[in-house]
Order: structure tokens, then sequence, then C-alpha cells
């Protein structure tokens, strides 16, 4: 079963990867790049790399990514104090892209060499596939971390399987594969990495390394996903527990602070060129509304609610909550508050249904609680062959029914922003597979 499911999650991520992919470089538009937010999100990395400034206005013009609606309202929307277009994005995801975008660089101008004609513009083919080849070898990294967590907390066999079911039912799949232009897969990299690393802390003989690392990956987790610090909960308590009880010198945790420190800052001076300030809230017009978490709505809702798009996500949880209840260690207390701030801090967004989206996308970063808690269960059964065999069966189930669900989105047989009950991805489903209409 483990070594089938492997096959099955690497045809699966790679088949998608590679068809998106090609999709949009050989489509219409020529790009893989596309929307508002994948275009600002880049646009941090293209134009002090092309153009030398962070004047995002001729990025915008000459670009191919955004429809000439968005184009225009992008381009009339208010400077910031220093003149510039604001963006209101963080810069994770272009650090995190900066090397493939130079390994594009390269390959464009051996081209041109060649006597292709390809611009040395940042938009054109090998630019964008091999920053689309880096954000999906970040998607294998994140997998890799993730299982090795749970390698750490369950057998191996439960691990694989907890890991690759869980992805396949889940909206990961879609941002790890055909979505990489969004922030979520990096932020999955970054956060998976961070406890991975948080967990060799305990154990590591190596004095330096781990906490550089876990430092770094902690601030890349920041710049990802500004919500996203809410993660940091758990590598913060663990490593002042550990100086604390002094089971490592001080020295360390300076040197955690410094390398998170480190990471951030470029974030810091991006908002000083662009905004004037180098602290300043950046997404005007769009607040938490703290005294009225939307908590129905956004684990329920036809409108990508979390439960109600992918279920797998119910089952996680609870499975999560059993395995904190019977071992109640430092992970389990740590990561229970963790999802409980994060479930909260989404619903109190105030488009909690985050615009165009497949599925819940907020919870990308909890992903990882409901392969925990999958697991758990899968353990729970291993002494009831009947009840694992049709735990197993209904994970391969919701798989089956979230790859369809990807299609159907992927081709927009399904609305990306509105509400879609379950009759309606019925019917879509019937009339694209069996042109039942």
């Amino acid at each position: 079963m483990p070594h089938a499911l492997v096959a099955l999650a690497l045809l699966t991520a790679c088949g998608f990867f590679l068809g998106s992919t090609i999709r949009g470089l050989c489509g219409p538009s020529k790009t893989v790049i596309w929307g508002w937010d994948d275009s600002f999100y880049y646009f941090w990395l293209r134009s002090p790399l092309i153009d030398g400034d962070l004047d995002f206005s001729n990025d915008i013009l000459y670009c191919d990514t955004m429809p000439e609606e968005l184009k225009l309202t992008a381009l009339n929307q208010p400077r910031s104090e220093t003149g510039l277009i604001p963006n209101k994005y963080p810069i994770g995801w272009a650090l995190s892209s900066l090397p493939w975008f130079l390994a594009g660089d390269v390959a464009t101008r051996a081209a041109r060499l060649c006597g292709t004609p390809l611009r040395l513009d940042g938009f054109g083919p090998a630019y964008q596939f091999m920053l689309m080849l880096g954000q999906f070898l970040y998607a294998l990294g994140g997998l890799l971390f993730a299982f090795k967590i749970l390698e750490h907390l369950f057998d191996r066999k439960t691990a694989i399987e907890s890991t690759l079911l869980v992805w396949l039912a889940s909206f990961m799949l879609a941002y790890q594969t055909i979505l990489l232009t969004m922030a979520h897969n990096i932020m999955f990299f970054a956060l998976t990495g961070t406890y991975y690393f948080t967990l060799r802390l305990k154990t590591s003989v190596e004095p330096v390394l781990p906490w550089i690392v876990t430092g770094v990956l902690s601030g890349l987790l920041i710049l990802s996903r500004y919500q996203a610090a809410v993660f940091l909960i758990y590598p913060f308590t663990v490593v002042v527990l550990l100086v604390i009880k002094k089971r490592v010198p001080w020295p360390n945790f300076v040197l955690f602070l410094l390398s998170l420190a480190l990471t951030v800052a470029p974030q810091l001076v991006a908002w000083r060129l662009v905004y004037g300030h180098y602290i300043l809230y950046t997404y005007t017009g769009e607040s938490f509304f703290w005294l009225s978490p939307r908590l129905p709505q956004v684990l329920f809702s036809p409108r990508h609610g979390l439960f109600y798009w992918h279920p797998v996500y119910l089952i996680g949880f609870i499975g999560f909550f059993m395995w904190m209840l019977k071992t109640r260690n430092l992970e389990a207390i740590c990561w229970s508050l963790v999802l409980s701030v994060m479930i909260y801090v989404n619903a109190c967004w105030s488009c909690w249904w985050l615009g165009a989206s497949f599925g819940s996308r907020a919870f990308d970063g909890l992903t990882l609680w409901a392969m925990i808690g999958t697991a758990a269960l899968l353990q729970i059964s291993s002494s009831r062959r009947v009840t694992r065999i049709l735990l197993v069966a209904l994970l391969l189930c919701l798989a089956a029914w979230n790859l369809n669900l990807l299609v159907l989105f992927s081709l927009g047989r399904i609305p990306h922003e509105e509400a879609v009950p379950y009759g309606e991805m019925l019917r879509s489903s019937a009339a694209y597979w069996f042109n039942l209409h």
C-alpha cells in the first residue's frame, strides 16, 4: 500500500504540475502567472532584478499576467507616500523564487546565444518554467518534511499513508501543483521545515546549524503569509524552554533570533522603499473583526468552507484532538493551541472565504494537523483490520472526489469565488465526465 500510494501521489503531482505549466505557457496568454495576487507576488522579484527599482507601473503595463481591467485598476490605485504603486503582499514567495529566476535568466541568455529571439524581460517561458519548477520542488520538500514529522510521532507506514492520503484529499494538492504562483506552497514548506528542525533542536548535538536553519525558516514563514506568525508559538516555546532548562547555552537562542531577524529584514527594507515606512499595515481596507468571528461560515459554508469542501480536515482534526488528549506532551499542547488560534484568526478575517479559491486556502498550514490526526486514527485502527480498511477506503474516496473537483476548478466548470453547493458539484461532475446535463 505505501509504495503504491507514493507512486500514485508522484504521478498525480507531476501530471498536474506539467499539465498546468505547459497549458499556461502554450496557451493564449503564454503565462502561468495569472491574476492580481500572483502578479504582485512576482513583481517583488521582477521589478528590482529587471528594472532595478520597485516602481511596479511598468511591470503592470507590460505583463501578460493580468487582464486589462485589472491592469487599469492596479495603475489607478492610490499611490504610497513615496509616489509608488503599493504592494500589500509579503516578499516570501519572491525571495524563495530568486535562485530559480536566476536559473531562468541564464537559460534565456543561453537561448539568445543560439539565435532564439527571447527577451530578457522576466516574463519569458524559461523564467516562468524555472520559477514553477522551483516551487514544485519546494512542494515536494514540504511533503517530505511533513512525512518526517509524522515519522517522528508514528510508525513509517502510517506516516506515509497519512501524509499522502490527506494531501491528495486536501486543497493543498492544487496549491502545490497547479497554483504554485500563490504563497501557500512556500508557506507549507517553511512551516513543515520549521517544525521538523524544531523537533531536532531537542536532540541534535550540532551546536549551530539547526538553530540557524530554524531561524531562517521561521522568518520565511512570516514572509510567506503574515498570519503564519501564529505557527511560531511552538518553535518559540521550545527554544525558550531549552534555554531556561539550560539544556543549551543562551547564545543559541540569540543565534536563532538573529537568523530570524536577518531573514525578515528585507521585508522592512522593501516597505521603506515602497511606502516610506519600515513597519506598517499594508492591507488597507481589510481587517480582522475579533469580536465577531464567522466560525460556522469559515468551516461549513459552501463558499469555501473548510469542512464543506474538504471533509478530510474534519476527520483529521478529530483525530488530532484524540491524539492530543492521549499524549499531552509539549508538542500536542502547543500544536493544539496553534490549531485553535489559527481557526479563530481565519474566522475573524473580513474576507473569510479569501476570494477566488480552491477550498479554504487560509488553512494551508493546518494541513499538517490533519495529517497528524489522520495518522492517529490509522494507528488506533491498526488492531482492527476492518475498521482500518474502511478508513483507508474513505480517504481514497475523498481523494478521488478532490481530484474530480480540481479538474472542474482548473477548467472553470465550477465557480472560483462564489459558493458551490454539493448539488452543483455533482451536476458539474456528471456533465463533464458522463456528458449528463
